[in-house]
């Protein structure tokens, strides 16, 4: 009997379960929508800042963005009779990706799939987040690249420039494809939150209905890896591609560079017509922590000049690290919104710039990201 009585209540707990986790569902949910239109205006002067008429939106999105990393080295020859300075110089250039996709979301938080238009290999990955207090952006790179432009610029030669067609910059192949690793974090707060509101011009959760502005202080953090890929096991011939790009970077390989900066700047939402929106925001940056790590490599000749069977060879000397100086860098993005009724259009854009230095290597990267978008609410 007592059996019977245990079966029995086990099978209407069973049968209660999915009931029950239904109720929690939807009170989770009840609660969720609560707390996101209470907080939404909370503490907000409602004659600067207001909320969509309708809670839901649903937009379509457009990205296009590109990095480029350039490494540079200046050579000091003053060994001969005539002292001979120069700047040579590598340029890599990401093509730009483009992607297309869907967001759909409630008072500006929600989920979004991207699809890439280009087709382009590797890795790209960015995440961005915009309320009222602060803002949040990562973005992710991995890529291959076998193209690289070299040059040589700033000649002078017993201090007189010289001009030379045959340094001006061109493209070279490199039999092994380098892998270049980025990422970028920035994170920022808002000090005006009664009047101002950034997520007016970025996430279209809100609506700025006069102009005003606010001073912001951010966080930045940026790492970077160059890695030629090289074959340290074979020998190179020192007129190739690979031989002028050691030459470059003073006999260093693969490059890791790590900063760390703090920055304040101002953000600004011009209101010049009912639905328009324009926010401008700087931040300079200063780089408090500035590392670089650097693989390091003795070149060695070997062969014969006669025969033309010179060759050179590579010799492990280990990882290096080197503390940088504080730097200034920056960051910068732009947006443009316009609301028709229920109906938003918005176009935004974003830099990051940073500088290394290995002496006398230096390292400079700047990635530019757009999108446009277009959506209503309901």
């Amino acid at each position: 009997m007592l059996h019977r009585i245990i079966r029995m209540i086990l099978i209407v707990a069973a049968a209660c379960l999915p009931l029950c986790a239904e109720a929690s569902a939807k009170d989770f949910f009840k609660k969720l929508k609560h707390r996101l239109d209470s907080s939404a205006l909370r503490g907000v002067d409602t004659t600067y800042v207001g909320l969509p008429r309708k809670k839901w939106s649903i937009s379509y999105n457009t990205n296009v963005d590109q990095m480029r990393l350039t490494i540079s080295a200046t050579t000091k020859d003053n060994s001969s009779q005539v002292p001979l300075d120069y700047e040579m110089y590598m340029k890599i250039r990401q093509k730009a990706t483009t992607s297309m996709g869907l967001w759909a979301g409630y008072r500006g938080f929600g989920f979004g799939y991207s699809l890439s238009l280009t087709g382009n290999e590797g890795t790209n990955i960015s995440v961005g987040i915009a309320s009222r207090a602060y803002g949040l952006n990562a973005r992710f790179y991995r890529f291959k690249h076998d193209t690289p432009l070299f040059g040589i610029e700033n000649m002078t030669m017993a201090g007189e420039p010289v001009h030379d067609d045959r340094l001006s910059e061109r493209e070279y192949f490199m039999p092994n494809p380098m892998t270049i690793t980025a990422l970028v974090i920035d994170g920022y707060y808002i000090f005006n939150r009664k009047r101002f509101s950034h997520a007016a011009a970025y996430s279209q959760s809100t609506l700025q209905l006069r102009s005003a502005g606010s001073p912001i202080v951010g966080l930045m953090f940026y790492y970077q890896k160059y890695d030629p890929n090289l074959n340290i096991a074979a020998p190179l011939n020192p007129d190739s591609n690979v031989g002028a790009m050691l030459l470059l970077t003073r006999n260093i390989t693969t490059i890791k560079a790590y900063q760390g900066s703090i920055g304040a700047g101002y953000t600004y939402n011009w209101v010049p017509a009912r639905g328009w929106v324009i926010n401008l925001t700087a931040m300079p940056v200063l780089t408090l922590l500035n590392r670089l790590t650097v693989h390091e490599y003795d070149t060695k000749v070997g062969g014969s000049v006669a025969d033309k069977s010179q060759y050179i060879y590579l010799v492990d000397q280990g990882e290096k690290s080197h503390g940088g100086r504080v730097k200034l860098n920056a960051d910068v993005k732009a947006a443009v919104c316009y609301w028709l009724k229920d109906w938003y259009f918005m176009a935004s854009g974003q830099v990051h710039y940073f500088r290394s230095n290995y002496d006398p290597v230096t390292t400079t990267y700047f990635d530019w990201s757009g999108k446009a978008s277009v959506g209503f609410t309901f």
